[in-house]
């Protein structure tokens, strides 16, 4: 993935165990926009579903380009979205899995290598609860608890004891709750609460507490617990347990949000507070990454962390942080996502905004500016 020039910024008020970073004032303006009920932003691209079950996408995904908010096909049934580095996937309300895009090594799971345009259903004759997209890999878990993997398998990202490719679902295991595919590696919580990750273990990503590069099976993340979200990146991962919010990886821009740089390769604790959901993302190039954190309260104030040289924290500002940081009188969220160099989320009322570099379009707000804090969408 491509990067602009960046530099180093001052470190804030440092955060451990539950206590938080400085406030960044501000007061949201007012909004009548239409009601939104999910949003996934990725590689310089974005989509949404509208309360109708419409989907739209706006940005630049490689194999596609949208540039300002399009609608995606006809139907009005869709009931989650996720857009990865080069691809995108959603379900509708039947639980019927499409992915369309970038398809260089089976990422769109139809049994084949062809790109698409247009939304086409993957192989595979079950339903899905949920779809996870990451760089070029694509992971779903059915009803019953079974995850199923499919794509890039470079470094064992699909979980399957083997670096072979597959352009189609494979079967993993069953007992699974949660799945997040980052860029080369995945994550998983299982039915009975225990988190697992596996493929490439890039400055720790896995959180296994060892320094083996690549893990082609799922290993657990060290320190146990009960958890009940997870998500990784390109080379840091984060999770919520029931002691609070955890995070691993790399941490050159503070992404671990624990007000130091070291990297980990176990999870370190966040903050001890309760917290509902976390997105981990950001830039990488090579070994060069940029690394973004945000996640939400269970009340849902919004906290980010990290590179923010492109204002992806939405924090009015270009200055990285390395503990959590919220906006004052800024309201309450329903949903956080992460992209590379953008961030998006829907508030309680149904709005979506978004900030952060604008280049491709990917904000959703008809012009290339780029926004240092959240700016209503449609």
């Amino acid at each position: 993935m491509t990067r602009k020039a960046c530099r180093r910024v001052a470190v804030v008020t440092a955060l451990f165990m539950g206590t938080v970073g400085t406030v960044v004032g501000w007061t949201a303006p007012a909004s009548a926009a239409e009601a939104w009920l999910d949003v996934d932003a990725g590689y310089n691209l974005t989509c949404g579903i509208k309360q109708d079950r419409t989907m739209w996408c706006w940005g630049y995904g490689g194999q596609v380009a949208y540039y300002d908010p399009v609608r995606i096909g006809t139907a009005a049934s869709w009931a989650s979205v996720d857009v990865g580095g080069g691809h995108m996937c959603a379900i509708d309300t039947a639980g019927k899995a499409f992915c369309w895009g970038g398809n260089r090594y089976g990422q769109l799971g139809g049994a084949d290598n062809n790109p698409s345009t247009a939304p086409r259903s993957i192989a595979f004759g079950g339903t899905l609860v949920t779809i996870s997209a990451g760089g070029s890999h694509t992971c779903g878990i059915t009803a019953d608890a079974r995850l199923y993997c499919w794509g890039d398998n470079r470094a064992g990202q699909l979980g399957l004891g083997t670096t072979t490719d597959w352009n189609y679902p494979r079967l993993v295991s069953a007992g699974w709750s949660a799945v997040s595919a980052g860029d080369f590696t995945t994550c998983g919580i299982t039915t009975a609460g225990r988190a697992y990750c596996w493929g490439d273990n890039y400055f720790g990503a896995l959180g296994i507490d060892s320094d083996v590069r690549e893990v082609t099976t799922p290993a657990r993340v060290a320190g146990g617990g009960t958890w009940s979200a997870i998500d990784t990146s390109g080379s840091h991962s984060c999770g919520v347990k029931s002691n609070g919010l955890y995070c691993w990886g790399a941490n050159g821009h503070g992404e671990l949000g624990v007000g130091y740089p070291n990297s980990s390769a176990v999870p370190v604790q966040v903050s001890s507070r309760a917290w509902s959901s976390v997105d981990a993302d950001g830039a990488r190039s090579g070994l060069v990454y940029d690394g973004v954190t945000c996640g939400l309260y269970t009340n849902g104030t919004r906290f980010c962390w990290g590179f923010n040289w492109r204002g992806e924290l939405g924090l009015g500002d270009r200055t990285e942080r390395h503990v959590p940081i919220r906006l004052n009188n800024e309201g309450s969220w329903s949903k956080i996502t992460v992209g590379d160099n953008h961030s998006c989320g829907i508030r309680t009322s149904g709005t979506l905004q978004c900030w952060g570099d604008n280049e491709w379009g990917q904000l959703g707000l008809l012009d290339r500016v780029r926004r240092l804090y959240p700016t209503t969408v449609g």
